[in-house]
């Protein structure tokens, strides 16, 4: 028995309990035999579920002696069954309730169901619900008329008072759609349940004088009157009597605050957040504490206002918020105009009118009705939804701010109005938290989007609350839905089916998944697809092409970027027509335009950038345009890894930085669709990935790139795996100290190199530039020469383009120089190398290296000025590993010199800096250098333990010069003299 869910015209048996108790069945009546069995049906309707039979008898048959009571509950039953078939009750010895499936209407489930489950009027609409006016319909009169059981009472005054509030406010709403005369229909019902109903009389008097008929309104007010002495002995409260005096001293009279000149829809759930929106609203409309001018003059209010903002962000609800605050500043009247349901230009001014219940005349324009109207009035006008009727609501507002000099305009719109003096609010999304993990339960509340979110699913669901093991789940929902309050709306209704972790879980499936919107809601506002729709249908083709390209872009693009999506495309717009439509999504609140650093940045929120590439799925152009974002960001990466080499380092970073996202998605495609360009991508990388510390990351993408199946082979292709080879050993060798993994990266990328064409020179001295460095930290020394050497004769025939080569190669041969002049010598002419070519990443390592090298001379002076520049360098490229051995280096600089507490601080720290690095080798070096000043100290326990340690990692690292250094160390200690 489900009525909420099945059509009433494909059930046989209909229970009305409205009125008098009526059963029917295919437009027969159906007889039971008794009172009390009709009693027991209503209950069974009434309360779904099983009942204990003891309870029912008692209930029903209290008056007479148990076991009587028993028998007349099985007699019942009996009539039941007989009369409605023997599938309708389920019973057994403990228990009795009807059979949920059993095709049973019932008209209080029906009327129910609208006051449950959404409001009983659309805004937006053209026409009202027809359920919602039915489900009024349904109420014939008090519940089970005639009868007096004591269970009975409650539960005839809850329907009662459900039936008159849900005819107040439907006749609300409509009196906010401006149709006053069903508004005056739907007054007098709830006069005829409850005639001494204020509200009901402020309802009709209001509408009256709306609807022209002033005379009436002033005659309503007497009724009213009279009927709350008769039934109540109280005079109208406040409201209604200023009410009153409002309409009987005509308009220009300012009431009291209390009395409402508004047909404000009136919102059925709580406003949350938007507190700084709503203050300058009010503050903008009313210059109350607004700043005196210049010339001492207080600043006079703003006449026109709209908020923008993308569909679901809460801008007509922020309007209602505002304008219910301000409407004792309009001793006119606060009046909302609802423009969604129009179509054509030419329904705005009737629209206007009305709602303001300006009467058109046949004699002059209805505009020139509305500005005679309105002249001389103080009162605050409301333009809902404006975005797809943006000329007529611009050419109004104009034509009503010239001729009318005390009227104010808030108007909503995807995009602003256009006109001089307008002033356009974002209405941004609520605020989220955006780190993963949010530390303090407590603080997630003061965001207002978990706390729209957690008011929401309590709504639905009483018994949910935030708490610290579902927080970082509904961070996440909330988050990912950008704060979008309406999306977060939609996604709290599923509390009552999902749990949170199972719904952040859907979430990629969102347009799917967040359907369960007001069904009476205007269309777009019922499904977060539907909201978005709405905004993608009002834009031209050109606006939709571009909109479906950017969806590609994580993170937003650039100009250059962009430009970028419409190569070789035969219908691309120009640079100034892309300009111009970029220009046009961001008035449409469709596009974020965003700038730093000199560049502008075009953005979405995901939710958008979602449904972008449904769009750009649907329309087939997926593959085409993603491809060309992979060719921009491969030839970026390209650049850049030119850049990272020269005196533009910073510059390049901070680009990377902002594009990260791009490439990670440009990373993601390539993997199936075109691994020789991922593998090229991924190269180009290199250096970015090193410099930033992303020695997870990297290794992770060129892992699966040089593991990904290839769908075809280019002549280009053994090059690109070079390089991608080359760069997985740079990160092993630089991040994880994995010098054997990296050892056989490189013999392959060698290998191809050599196998290659003449252009790729300049990969294969790269290449065994890292190879020399590998072979001498395990241990082969003149392997590592040849290979050093090959390089640098590479470099040097390169000319200028091989300078970088070179000089890496000169640190190289001077960590295997035998003599200490060679190892100067190498080290400054790498310096100056680097110094020559603004490399300000690894100036600072080679002049580090230099430091260390006049430490191991006792020129401690040198040293320290060498160190100053090295930590002044690493600090200004935020170089997190460089900022490590920095530490590392002071502490030798201070050990050197005795100073054995400030080395000791120094080590620790660097120590603590590896470790959270994963750095072995800095792990192994920091730890030998601890060792070395409890050693110093006469601590030789703490000593031991330091270099065991540290010798377990350099046998790790397979580092065969270090290892055996230390067990040297170690076996000198053991011998020590106890």
């Amino acid at each position: 028995m489900d009525s909420a869910r099945q059509p009433t015209d494909v059930l046989p048996i209909r229970l009305r309990l409205f009125g008098e108790f009526e059963l029917v069945r295919e437009g027969q009546p159906l007889r039971l035999p008794t009172r009390k069995t009709e009693l027991l049906l209503a209950y069974l309707a009434l309360a779904p579920g099983p009942h204990g039979r003891e309870k029912l008898a008692a209930l029903l048959w209290g008056d007479t002696p148990d076991e009587q009571a028993r028998g007349s509950l099985r007699k019942a039953l009996t009539a039941l069954r007989r009369a409605l078939g023997p599938d309708a009750i389920l019973a057994d010895r403990q228990a009795v309730r009807l059979n949920p499936d059993y095709p049973l209407w019932v008209d209080v489930r029906a009327f129910e169901r609208p006051a449950a489950d959404r409001p009983p009027f659309p805004l937006g609409e053209a026409e009202p619900a027809d359920e919602s006016l039915a489900a009024l319909d349904l109420y014939r009169g008090e519940l089970l008329s005639g009868y007096y059981d004591d269970w009975i009472m409650p539960l005839r005054e809850h329907y009662h008072a459900a039936y008159l509030e849900q005819t107040l406010a439907l006749c609300q709403a409509m009196r906010t759609r401006s149709d006053y005369r069903r508004a005056i229909v739907l007054a007098h019902r709830a006069l005829d349940a409850d005639p001494a109903n204020e509200r009901a009389h402020q309802h009709l008097m209001f509408c009256y004088l709306a609807a022209g008929r002033r005379s009436e309104a002033l005659q309503q007010y007497e009724t009213a009157r009279r009927l709350l002495w008769e039934e109540l002995a109280v005079e109208p409260g406040p409201e209604t009597t200023a009410l009153y005096r409002w309409i009987q001293r005509g308009p220009g009279a300012r009431p009291a605050s209390e009395a409402l000149i508004t047909n404000l829809p009136i919102p059925l759930s709580s406003f949350i957040g938007r507190a700084n929106e709503t203050a300058r609203i009010k503050r903008l409309l009313t210059a109350g504490d607004a700043p005196l001018s210049p010339a001492g003059q207080a600043t006079p209010p703003v006449r026109l206002i709209t908020l923008t903002g993308p569909g679901g962000s809460g801008k007509t609800r922020l309007a209602i918020q505002a304008a219910t605050d301000l409407m004792d500043a309009f001793p006119d009247g606060v009046w909302w105009v609802e423009l969604a349901a129009l179509n054509d230009d030419a329904h705005v001014p009737p629209a206007v009118a009305r709602a303001l219940g300006v009467p058109e005349s046949p004699d002059e324009p209805l505009l020139t009705t509305l500005v005679a109207a309105l002249r001389a009035r103080r009162l605050l006008v409301l333009l809902d939804n404006c975005e797809h009727l943006i000329s007529a609501c611009a050419a109004l507002a104009q034509t009503l701010l010239d001729g009318c000099p005390h009227l104010q305009i808030v108007a909503t719109s995807r995009q602003a109005l256009g006109l001089i003096g307008e002033i356009a609010l974002p209405v941004p999304p609520l605020a989220v938290p955006r780190y993963a993990r949010w530390p303090l339960l407590g603080a997630m509340l003061n965001f207002e989007g978990i706390r729209l979110f957690v008011e929401r699913a309590g709504a639905v669901n009483p018994g949910f609350a935030l708490t610290d093991e579902n927080a970082q789940a509904v961070r996440q929902v909330c988050a990912r839905l950008d704060g979008i309050p309406l999306a977060i709306e939609l996604a709290a209704m599923w509390m009552k089916t999902l749990s949170i972790e199972e719904l952040a879980a859907r979430l990629d499936d969102r347009f799917d998944l967040l359907h369960l919107g007001s069904r009476t809601a205007p269309p777009r506002h019922q499904t977060l697809r539907g909201v978005l729709d709405w905004s993608y249908n009002l834009l031209a083709e050109p606006e939709r092409a571009l909109l479906r390209r950017l969806s590609v872009f994580a993170g937003g693009g650039t100009v250059e970027a962009v430009r970028s999506l419409y190569d070789d495309a035969p219908d691309g717009p120009s640079p100034p027509a892309l300009l111009d439509l970029l220009n046009r999504l961001v008035d449409k609140s469709l596009l974020i335009a965003e700038q730093a650093r000199g560049r502008t940045r075009f953005q979405m929120l995901e939710t958008i950038r979602e449904y972008g590439r449904e769009k750009l799925r649907a329309a087939g152009e997926s593959d085409g345009v993603r491809g060309r974002h992979l060719d921009w960001f491969v030839r970026l990466a390209e650049e850049a890894e030119v850049g990272l080499r020269g005196t533009e380092q910073i510059e390049w970073l901070e680009r990377l930085d902002a594009e990260l996202d791009n490439l990670r998605a440009a990373l993601e495609w390539s993997l199936t669709r075109d691994v020789e360009r991922g593998l090229r991508l991924a190269g180009a990388l290199t250096w970015y990935w090193n410099l930033r510390g992303h020695w997870s990351e990297g290794p992770a993408w060129l892992s699966r790139l040089l593991a990904a199946p290839l769908l075809a082979r280019s002549p280009g292709f053994a090059s690109a795996r070079a390089k991608a080879l080359t760069a997985a050993a740079s990160l092993a060798f630089w991040g994880s100290n994995d010098y054997t993994t990296a050892r056989r990266w490189l013999e392959e990328a060698i290998a191809l190199y050599r196998a290659g064409s003449p252009a790729d020179r300049w990969g294969l001295g790269d290449a065994l530039a890292l190879y020399g460095e590998v072979l001498r930290q395990l241990g082969e020394p003149a392997a590592a020469r040849t290979a050093l050497e090959e390089s640098l004769a590479i470099g040097e025939s390169l000319g200028e383009e091989g300078r970088w080569i070179s000089a890496w190669v000169w640190v190289g041969l001077a960590d295997i120089a035998d003599a200490p002049v060679e190892r100067q010598v190498g080290l400054e002419r790498s310096a100056d190398l680097f110094r020559t070519l603004g490399d300000r990443a690894q100036l600072p390592v080679v002049l580090a290296r230099l430091a260390w090298f006049h430490l191991s001379q006792g020129a401690y002076a040198a040293a320290e000025a060498y160190a100053r520049e090295s930590v002044v360098l690493t600090d200004q490229m935020g170089d997190i590993m460089g900022a490590a051995w920095m530490l590392k280096l002071n502490g030798d600089l201070a050990l050197a010199q005795s100073d054995y507490a400030q080395a000791a601080a120094h080590y620790r720290a660097a120590l603590e800096r590896f470790r959270i690095l994963g750095t072995k080798v800095g792990i192994a070096n920091a730890l030998y250098a601890l060792g070395e000043v409890h050693l110093a100290e006469g601590r030789d326990g703490d000593a031991r333990a330091m270099w065991t340690e540290a010798l377990a990692l350099y046998t790790e690292l397979e580092s065969a010069k270090a290892r055996q250094y230390l067990l040297e160390r170690l076996e000198r200690l053991e011998g020590k003299p106890g």
